[in-house]
């Protein structure tokens, strides 16, 4: 049997019944109404400033997207954000010197040439140097051809020959840039937005690269890790590359037709890189298994032209593929304080495939043996 006490206080706590708890004086129930609605005050209080702060953050979130939307997500292979529809593309011209087109050296940069022919739009190209192979490729592509550059007494190209001969174009943007260096279109939508953002101002771009192993197979599915189905379609790949290389003597290619949209070069229909699903698996495969090189190897450095010089005084005699003129040019640039440098870093995919240093050693034993190697690595 329950006890009666308990049973009495619930029912008069309930039912109206008379409770056992002394009755509290008005002061005490002034005392407790004061802290409760003080109390609820404070939580809407703080509610209404989280709520505020959390729209301050949305606002100031969707005016740094809107300011740096075409940057955004690290798409590269054609994606990003919007663009204002008045930021018309500048028109874009790439100056490189490449290797001699001979084995992986010329395996690689014919990969980084046409993915730079894939573009959109597609920039003029201009070769430089005289090395085995680079008039063919040039007549093969339809790209501009220097071959009097001035070199070394070894015939490696000097880096400020490769400026000034940059410096002499009539494209509003000139690009300079190591020859194996895979671009994609981030580069361009950084470019159209750096013209919607600083108008007529000028400015230098540059970015470090990313360093890979090797490059994704043919779209075969899925991009991890590399089974022996998607290693033989690589290899079948790479032959394919070198057949091409091989045939480069004898192939012209056609002119591009008038709506290819005067880039000046030819991309060939069965390039890999006509595929947009393989230049976004490129992208993807660069970002996530490769490795961001460091600030002493840039590779890419593109400037407006028509505007004041980049740098005062006059460029040593850096050769190609040596180092220091990428540290060199960043530094003189700010120096002079002409036009801001641009860090791309994080927005643009500049892409290189691993390679040997061999043409590096070759030049160092000719230089102690009197020989002349070409070209220069990079």
């Amino acid at each position: 049997e329950r006890p009666r006490g308990r049973r009495r206080r619930f029912g008069s706590l309930f039912a109206g019944g008379t409770s056992t708890a002394p009755p509290l004086s008005t002061r005490s129930r002034v005392a407790s109404y004061v802290a409760a609605a003080a109390a609820v005050a404070v939580l809407l209080l703080r509610l209404d400033r989280h709520l505020t702060t959390n729209e301050t953050a949305r606002a100031r979130t969707a005016a740094l997207l809107e300011a740096t939307g075409s940057f955004g997500g690290g798409g590269g292979g054609g994606g990003g954000g919007a663009v204002s529809a008045s930021a018309a593309p500048p028109t874009v011209e790439l100056f490189t010197a490449p290797k001699p087109f001979v084995g992986a050296d010329g395996v690689n940069q014919l990969r980084a040439l046409e993915s730079w022919l894939a573009l959109t739009p597609p920039p003029a190209v201009t070769l430089l140097g005289n090395g085995d192979g680079v008039g063919d490729v040039a007549a093969a592509y339809g790209l501009r051809w220097l071959p009097d550059v001035d070199a070394n007494v070894l015939r490696v190209p000097l880096f400020n020959a490769l400026f000034d001969a940059a410096n002499r174009t009539t494209a509003e943007v000139a690009v300079l840039l190591n020859a194996d260096i895979l671009l994609f279109d981030d580069f361009s939508l950084a470019l159209r937005r750096l013209r919607a953002v600083l108008g007529a101002d000028p400015w230098l771009l540059l970015g470090a690269r990313w360093d890979v192993g090797r490059l994704p197979p043919p779209p075969s599915g899925g991009w991890g890790g590399e089974a022996p189905a998607d290693r033989r379609r690589r290899l079948a790949a790479d032959r394919r590359w070198r057949r091409r290389l091989a045939r480069l003597a004898f192939w012209r290619a056609p002119p591009p037709p008038p709506s290819a949209g005067g880039g000046g070069g030819y991309l060939p229909p069965e390039s890999v890189w006509q595929s947009e699903r393989y230049r976004r698996a490129a992208v993807h495969h660069a970002r996530t298994s490769g490795v961001l090189h460091t600030y002493g190897g840039i590779d890419v450095w593109a400037w407006t032209t028509g505007g004041p010089p980049l740098f005062d005084g006059v460029m040593p005699h850096f050769v190609v593929g040596r180092g220091r003129y990428d540290n060199w040019l960043t530094h003189e640039v700010i120096q002079a304080g002409r036009r801001p440098v641009i860090d791309a870093s994080e927005a643009c995919t500049f892409v290189h495939v691993h390679h040997d240093y061999h043409l590096v050693a070759a030049t160092a034993a000719a230089a102690a043996g009197g020989g002349a190697p070409a070209a220069a690595d990079g």
